[in-house]
């Protein structure tokens, strides 16, 4: 089986990540308004669970906050740690599995972007990450979790993708195979990427296993795991809580 996280995948992740993702800027703007309208104490220290490369804890670092980030993957940190030396910047940076955390109330937010959040296959995985979130927030602290709407993919779902990233001269060509496990809402990601570096080609293969969480399974969990009030938005634009319609369930859960 193809490895997670292999260091080509990590080496060039955040070339794809801008082609996938919503600009970081928008996403930036969205935690000051949570931080400031629904956190219930002022946040100067972040939580980044699953932080990957950095691409969030970076400008929030810029923007003046404390950030720890927290990942399993020590090629994701590896290149983490090579940006942050590049900007000349300090962060926590440790690696562990956010289920396995066990921090008592030292952080005033958690966020868990870009559907990292998506890799507890089962109840007891994610119930034991969110119990963790919530131990690690003081009171009132807030936690943003960002997961895909699968249900929004009914009618436009397709097995076989092909997509082509480019930047600085860098070119990735990644062609991805989706299947669906329906009885235990499991959705594999299988992607074989070529990159041409300036003319060196490096070759990948990635599999992937995410749960398929919906809008009324996650708000139950964050229930259970202790969070007072949840709120749920549509994209990072928003600034009122999504009705219909959405391709991503932004959750905010307050402790």
């Amino acid at each position: 089986m193809p490895n997670l996280y292999t260091k080509p995948f990590a080496d060039y992740y955040d070339i794809k990540a801008e082609g996938l993702f919503q600009n970081v800027g928008q996403e930036l703007e969205f935690f000051k308004f949570i931080f400031g309208t629904c956190a219930g104490i002022p946040v100067t220290k972040i939580l980044d669970a699953g932080c990957g490369t950095g691409r969030h804890s970076i400008p929030l670092l810029q923007a003046g906050y404390n950030v720890t980030g927290l990942d399993m993957s020590q090629n994701m940190l590896n290149r983490f740690k090579k940006k942050l030396e590049s900007a000349n910047l300090k962060a926590d940076i440790i690696k562990k599995d956010m289920k396995k955390m066990d921090f008592a109330e030292e952080f005033q937010a958690i966020i868990c972007m870009n559907s990292a959040f998506m890799y507890h296959l089962t109840d007891a995985d994610i119930f034991q990450s969110l119990k963790a979130f919530h131990n690690a927030l003081e009171n009132g602290g807030v936690a943003i979790i960002d997961i895909m709407n699968f249900l929004s993919l009914i009618g436009r779902y397709k097995e076989n993708l092909v997509t082509k990233y480019t930047k600085d001269k860098i070119t990735i060509d990644v062609a991805v195979k989706h299947s669906i496990e329906d009885i235990p809402a499991i959705w594999n990601h299988y992607e074989f990427g070529i990159i041409d570096d300036n003319g060196k080609i490096i070759t990948y293969r990635e599999f992937h296993k995410l749960r398929m969480v919906n809008y009324n399974e996650m708000r139950k969990f964050l229930f259970e795991a202790g969070f007072r009030e949840i709120k749920c938005f549509g994209d990072f634009t928003d600034r009122e809580e999504v009705k219909s319609n959405s391709k991503r369930l932004i959750f905010v859960a307050i402790k």
